[in-house]
């Protein structure tokens, strides 16, 4: 394996556990439709399928060294859903862990966390979305902190993650790798989503009873919460990259699309007008989102790159 470099989350693990997309040495690896991994260059050349499954829905990107890490589930036999893994040029799949409902998966130097849904909920603490941990070989698998856990990111030594009390209570927690001690980043945490840079956590904070929202960030070792400015987004999805902080929202002119923040200024701008959601994922300095045709006869992929302010369009079948 590869070692885990600081600033660079997705050379090994991701940015967050339930990414579709992952990047590694200049190469996007990602989720497809009709149950396929593909990739291509980070500059949008190069499309290929590496791997394809008989049917269902592939996600939980993760790409380490030689490897990619996934879950493939079977929305009609839960049985068949697993963690999985396949050398970058499609070779040598291997199913790791079957019958799991898994939510998020993020592999981190030698390890797999994962959250995963019990099929009954009768109990919160055990069945709606433990966090678990085991090897990138499979083998032994266990519970490191009870449910409900998700937003899991990680920067190599420690793993962030939003916990949820059965009561309700929120908090945001850490948990280092070294010895699995799990300590609380921010108590009484009402947050959507969160998006580590260097050694932030950003986040959503929805202000009760209004429509809008304030774009905050805290130290991992905890502390004050800094503002970065009001944002009326849906808090579905956040990326925060050098300066800037990505959402899908709504300005105050009524338009609709991808925002990009000034964390420092407060500022933002429309960079991808759309009238619907469009999910995002980040990549090694970069944004990505696929999208099927008008006519639904291919796929396009629409990477946006800060640093040159540009989009670049890619189209498969």
């Amino acid at each position: 394996l590869e070692s885990y470099y600081n600033g660079q989350p997705n050379v090994v693990g991701n940015e967050s556990g339930a990414s579709t997309v992952a990047a590694q040495s200049g190469w996007l690896y990602f989720a497809a439709d009709n149950c396929r991994i593909m990739k291509m260059t980070i500059d949008g050349y190069a499309v290929s399928t590496l791997w394809m499954g008989e049917a269902g829905v592939v996600k939980n990107i993760n790409v380490c060294g030689d490897w990619i890490y996934f879950c493939w589930m079977d929305e009609t036999n839960l049985q068949k859903s697993c963690i999985a893994k396949v050398r970058t040029d499609g070779s040598e799949f291997a199913v790791l862990r079957q019958g799991e409902n898994v939510y998020e998966l993020l592999a981190v130097n030698d390890k797999l966390y994962f959250t995963a849904v019990g099929e009954n909920f009768s109990d919160w603490a055990l069945e709606c979305c433990p966090l678990y941990v085991m090897s990138v070989n499979g083998g032994e698998v266990r519970m490191l902190h009870e449910g409900y856990v998700d937003s899991l990111s990680s920067d190599g030594a420690s793993l962030y993650f939003r916990y949820i009390h059965s009561s309700g209570a929120q908090s945001v927690r850490r948990l280092r790798l070294s010895t699995n001690a799990v300590s609380t980043v921010m108590e009484k945490a009402n947050v959507n989503q969160l998006s580590l840079e260097g050694d932030r956590l950003y986040f959503v904070a929805p202000i009760a009873g209004q429509a809008i929202d304030r774009m905050q960030s805290i130290s991992v070792d905890g502390g004050a919460v800094t503002e970065h400015g009001l944002a009326s987004g849906n808090g579905e999805w956040l990326h925060a990259m050098g300066n800037y902080i990505y959402y899908y929202g709504r300005q105050a002119s009524g338009s609709s699309g991808i925002i990009e923040l000034n964390k420092n200024t407060g500022s933002e701008r429309m960079i991808y007008v759309a009238d619907d959601d469009v999910p995002c994922e980040r990549g090694q300095g970069i944004l990505m989102m696929t999208q099927r045709s008008e006519d639904g006869s291919y796929y396009v992929v629409n990477i946006f790159n800060p640093y040159t302010n540009r989009w670049t369009q890619v189209s498969y079948i």
